[in-house]
């Protein structure tokens, strides 16, 4: 009985604290301004208290079909001490860089028990699961770029999507390498023969997508009009030149970043489906290491598989969004 007290009154103050946390976003801009939204009689941001309960639900049913309650806490409670590692030093650079702020309340031994506490807190985190650090780990780089996503330009978010993708494509790399040499899967024949040159080829293709985030075909059609066919330079006033490239030029570039955006999209579809076949049980990992179990090895590769798939459905929709923009403005 008295677990059962104490595991609710924990439930009751993390979702407090996480509807307070989404809130503050919100009236940050940070999300949607739906968000700020109060109920009249009950005085509680409800929108945000269902997908916060939401949200709980879902990665406690995950945690049910994929692993263990304890790995879970374990990434839960990974990912609380760098939250809360993080906020003492927001306390302290603030303190630092904000001398003009108003402070009903100081924080006693300023600024020696906030950097104390920080520093326990990345201890204490790093003597947890390796596995949990892992997962957590990925969860924590998901905020990270979800926060820079949000108050960067539209050409620092397409850096950022390739720095991910660079992440994702080791990540995945490593992961097959593991599961070829120290790993069995079932049935072993539709892994290593369709699934994973499937996900070896994505892989390959994405690094592709890499090199075109950073310098955009459209870059690279100038730059060799440039060098061999000078004709289509239009002005050239010292070192700055406009081009203007013939409409068949234009449309080819158009339809190849489009076909380069489906594969994108479709990519990450087919990574969503390969999840699905471990959620079915159509494939299986029998061993994942001796240490890790298989369940905890299933979900560690479906978290994976997600985050990567996420990864190329976000990249993929933003060129085609990126594309269509460009072509309706004529450039």
């Amino acid at each position: 009985l008295a677990a059962a007290i104490s595991t609710f009154i924990a439930m009751n103050a993390a979702l407090g604290s996480a509807v307070s946390v989404l809130y503050a976003l919100a009236r940050d801009h940070y999300v949607s301004g739906k968000l700020k939204k109060v109920s009249k009689k009950r005085n509680v941001p409800t929108l945000v208290l269902i997908i916060t309960t939401t949200v709980a639900i879902i990665f406690t049913l995950l945690s049910l079909f994929f692993a263990n309650i304890g790995f879970s806490a374990n990434i839960a409670t990974f990912i609380y001490f760098i939250g809360l590692a993080f906020v003492n030093y927001a306390a302290v650079n603030l303190r630092r860089k904000r001398k003009e702020l108003d402070r009903p309340f100081k924080a006693p031994f300023f600024p020696y028990l906030p950097i104390i506490v920080m520093s326990f807190c990345v201890i204490l985190a790093l003597f947890l699961e390796p596995a949990a650090i892992f997962l957590g780990g990925i969860i924590f780089i998901i905020g990270i770029t979800y926060y820079l996503i949000t108050i960067a330009d539209r050409h620092s978010i397409v850096l950022t999507m390739a720095g991910l993708k660079v992440i994702g494509i080791i990540v995945i790399g490593i992961l097959i390498w593991v599961l070829k040499n120290f790993s069995t899967l079932s049935p072993p024949l539709m892994f290593d023969e369709v699934l994973l040159r499937i996900l070896i080829f994505i892989c390959i293709f994405t690094i592709g997508t890499v090199f075109l985030d950073i310098i955009p075909l459209k870059e690279l059609v100038y730059f060799f009009v440039r060098k061999i066919n000078k004709k289509e330079v239009a002005i050239d006033i010292g070192i700055g030149q406009i081009i203007e490239l013939k409409k068949s030029k234009v449309k080819l570039i158009y339809y190849v970043n489009m076909i380069i955006s489906a594969v994108q999209m479709g990519s990450s579809v087919f990574i969503f489906i390969f999840v699905s076949l471990f959620a079915s049980d159509i494939i299986n990992i029998d061993k994942f290491f001796t240490s890790v179990g298989e369940t905890t090895g299933e979900y560690i590769f479906t978290a994976i598989l997600i985050f990567f798939g996420g990864i190329l459905l976000f990249s993929g929709s933003l060129s085609l969004y990126r594309n269509r923009e460009t072509k309706s403005l004529g450039i």
